[in-house]
């Protein structure tokens, strides 16, 4: 090779590297330009990542046991306590730009679905004092959201026995269900005859006589009472009211509960250990203290007074306040309409009639303003 030919190689070469440093250049800057926007992507997408901490959508599991907190079931919707529990976390969550959907499950039994992993959270008449019972370990409660004792469903006979003091509770048998907190108070008094593995055993038993009186918390009872049983996974049941059942402690007694003094506090149970469980506690505590979460607490306090609640029965007491409170307006427009109707009326006997109500109702208005009125003054 000779020496120009080694130059022109040489130069071949120079060329090349210095096409390579420059493209390596121009590239590097684009690399470092995609470094960027990526990390900034990462950045931005942080606060998201901090604010789906919650699962979405959130699994409430509803246990329909006590009807005035959970029932009606279905996947967007759920009756009682913990359909408008679940509607207020939404929004809870959504004044602090969480815009998260619930979901709501059936679930049996109690906790069942949150060892299961199918639900997060599950609303129902859970105990705080139930953390003792093996099938709570790992689970975490929520600050209570209603407050309530033991009683009985029994005859109405039998009630009234008690009541009397004709006969005692050691003269009777009465049914529990085990890994309850109702067994853990209960199991050691004397008057507990018979101990059962489900509710259905201990109904079973009171339908077929071999015990007399069932004990369990105050709205389960009264769910059996009004409702009965209907779940799918229950054997269905009609209303004990209807087949001369009552309740013990009666609500006019001075003794509210088997236990002279409340000793249930029912609270939102969620699994412990997972990513979420401290937020959606939290979460869920904060949404416990809405207005609306009060208004739901005292219809469950109004239903274990025995009281009427619901819709249908917002119209019968608006119907019972009208017909109490508008008699008189409704005999003076009787009166009016029958007057007027008197001079329409063709023949002599019709117009007699109409005249003769007419007459009555305006009679039967001032009678009435009268009475009201003595009762007023005195």
């Amino acid at each position: 090779m000779n020496k120009m030919q080694f130059l022109i190689h040489i130069r071949r070469r120079v060329y090349i590297f210095m096409s390579s440093v420059i493209g390596i250049h121009r590239y590097f800057k684009l690399g470092i330009f995609l470094v960027l926007v990526c990390l900034g992507c990462i950045l931005v997408s942080v606060p998201a990542v901090s604010q789906t901490q919650l699962p979405n959508p959130i699994k409430i599991g509803v246990r329909t046991t006590a009807y005035p907190i959970g029932n009606n079931v279905r996947p967007d919707k759920a009756g009682g306590f913990c359909g408008i529990f679940g509607e207020q976390l939404k929004q809870e969550l959504a004044s602090k730009n969480k815009q998260i959907k619930v979901q709501y499950i059936d679930v049996e039994p109690r906790y069942d679905g949150l060892n299961q992993g199918q639900v997060d959270l599950e609303c129902g008449p859970n105990s705080l004092a139930s953390n003792t019972i093996s099938t709570t370990k790992d689970i975490k409660f929520s600050n209570p959201f209603h407050q309530t004792g033991v009683k009985l469903l029994l005859k109405n006979k039998l009630a009234q026995e008690l009541m009397s003091k004709d006969k005692e509770l050691t003269d009777i048998k009465i049914g529990v269900v085990r890994a309850t907190n109702t067994f853990n108070l209960l199991e050691n008094r004397s008057d507990i005859d018979e101990f059962y593995n489900s509710r259905d055993e201990a109904l079973n038993a009171l339908d077929n006589d071999k015990i007399q009186a069932f004990a369990s918390d105050a709205l389960i009872i009264w769910t059996l009472l009004k409702k009965g049983v209907n779940h799918p996974k229950k054997l269905h049941r009609k209303e004990y009211a209807n087949s001369g059942y009552t309740i013990y402690p009666e609500i006019s007694s001075e003794i509210s509960y088997l236990i002279k003094s409340p000793t249930e506090q029912y609270a939102m149970a969620v699994k412990d250990g997972t990513r979420f469980a401290t937020p959606l506690l939290n979460a869920i505590n904060s949404t416990l203290t809405r207005k609306e979460i009060d208004q739901a607490k005292e219809e469950l306090n109004k239903y274990e007074k025995g009281e009427c609640v619901g819709f249908w029965c917002d119209m019968k007491k608006a119907l019972s306040f009208f017909m109490e409170k508008l008699w008189e307006i409704i005999l003076f427009f009787i009166a009016i309409i029958s007057n007027l109707v008197s001079n329409i009326l063709t023949t002599d006997e019709q117009k007699k009639y109409a005249r003769l109500i007419a007459g009555i109702s305006f009679i039967l208005c001032m009678i009435m303003i009268v009475i009201k009125f003595v009762i007023w003054v005195v």
